[in-house]
């Protein structure tokens, strides 16, 4: 199985819009699903990626298993790669099975309700005296970038060991690695080049804070 890492493109929804927002037309009691929420669902930061789809005859396929919020439920997204491009081809409702593998969810309701009384407990209270409050600013366009296990795993230790969050330190090193020019398109296989290069000189920094814990 081979794990999108990072965010991917949300899939292009122009030949497939109609097959899943008028899903009930079809099968009655059925759920629509609008575009908005299977994009939710594919950039689900827990989404399960099965790349390939195991179930894709062409094996050009791909499977996202998500939550969407807006939705309030688990949805599975499918589409096929034509080149670079990523077309949605159907998102539905998920399943049991599916949610299971997506949501764990005994795991996940429990974790969920003690989020939920902490929330609720503390929704009134003041917000700590000096604490900074950011925007997301006008980064709003995903990419999608392959790492190998390896790549991955390093990147995930030192976001961790610098307490931000790994798209955050992802996004970083690339504007890093762009040197200011900021606008320029580049292929996937430089992005994952100039991740890697930047990774590498940290090897030993991991290793202390490895050593350190």
């Amino acid at each position: 199985m081979n794990y999108n890492w990072l965010i991917e493109d949300v899939p292009d929804w122009s030949y497939a819009r109609e097959h899943i927002e008028h899903r009930s037309k079809r099968k009655p009691g059925d759920t629509d699903i609008r575009t908005v929420w299977a994009n939710e669902a594919w950039l689900d930061s827990r989404a399960v990626f099965l790349d390939p789809d195991p179930k894709s005859r062409s094996g050009l396929g791909v499977r996202v298993i998500g939550f969407s919020p807006s939705a309030g439920f688990v949805i599975t997204v499918t589409a096929v790669r034509q080149g670079r491009q990523l077309w949605g081809t159907s998102a539905w409702r998920a399943n049991s099975t599916d949610r299971g593998v997506a949501m764990n969810d005994d795991r996940v309701a429990a974790l969920v309700a003690e989020h939920t009384a902490e929330a609720e407990a503390s929704k009134d209270a003041p917000y700590p005296e000096g604490m900074l409050f950011t925007r997301r600013g006008p980064r709003n366009t995903p990419v999608s970038v392959r790492l190998s296990d390896s790549e991955r795993n390093a990147l995930e230790q030192l976001a961790a060991a610098h307490g931000v969050g790994v798209s955050t330190l992802a996004r970083e090193l690339i504007v890093r690695g762009l040197d200011g020019s900021g606008s320029a398109a580049l292929p996937v296989e430089q992005v994952r080049a100039i991740i890697a290069a930047a990774i590498a000189p940290l090897s030993a920094e991991i290793a202390e804070l490895k050593r350190a814990a």
